[in-house]
């Protein structure tokens, strides 16, 4: 009975590690739009040669998902930050 118990105790204790990660994630892409639309106004990205949809979409498909490879080394850095580093995925 005292096995079950602990056991019962570690996956409850796991799942909420993992639910609070994941929402804590989830919340940092709430909205990007705004992450574009900054990027624009301080001259990093040109709305005419890359339109804020084809950067939505990139940002989906190739950022989001490199930073959460990146956060695996790097915890400590926030979407917001991460994408302003490498440019707001802008190749010069």
């Amino acid at each position: 009975m005292k096995k079950f118990k602990i056991g019962t105790f570690i996956s409850l204790v796991g799942a909420l590690v993992l639910l609070t990660g994941v929402s804590a994630s989830a919340n940092e892409f709430i909205n990007v739009g705004s992450l574009y639309d900054k990027a624009v106004s301080e001259n990093i990205i040109d709305p005419n040669l890359y339109p804020k949809a084809n950067w939505e979409k990139d940002e989906r498909s190739t950022m989001r998902p490199s930073y959460e490879q990146y956060k695996e080394y790097d915890s400590s850095i926030n979407y917001e930050s991460w994408l302003k580093t490498n440019n707001y995925g802008v190749i010069s």
